[in-house]
């Protein structure tokens, strides 16, 4: 019996990994500031100057990553790869979902809070 419980829990968790693989973050929407320009960025955050909206690929589309602390998108376009702001790409709603000791260190201001995170690391 126990065996069988093992069994099905790892049926279940690599068919929850598989799942969680096939949601990717999309962009849904590019704000360009003026001029019609959207800011670029490097992996650090750092300005890398400014492309034109049209050597991004129509909206919706997959990003190339995704930085969860800073929600910068990482995304190919006129041919290399740069990061967006969150303010200038909003991505798909499943990206911005926390989990559970995200939650804990934005209520708690620490992962170690009395929130039931203790074991967050």
């Amino acid at each position: 019996m126990i065996r069988m419980s093992v069994a099905a829990l790892a049926a279940l968790c690599s068919l929850a990994g598989v799942a969680a693989a096939q949601d990717r973050v999309q962009i849904e929407k590019i704000t360009p500031g003026p001029g019609g320009k959207v800011a670029v960025f490097d992996e650090r955050g750092a300005g890398q100057g400014e492309m034109p909206k049209d050597a991004f690929p129509p909206v919706p589309f997959d990003a190339a990553g995704y930085n969860r602390d800073t929600r910068f998108v990482k995304v190919v376009a006129g041919g290399r790869e740069v990061w967006l702001s969150p303010f200038q790409a909003q991505v798909s709603v499943k990206a911005q979902v926390l989990n559970e000791c995200q939650s804990a260190q934005r209520v708690a201001g620490t992962p170690y809070s009395s929130r039931g995170a203790s074991e967050c690391k």
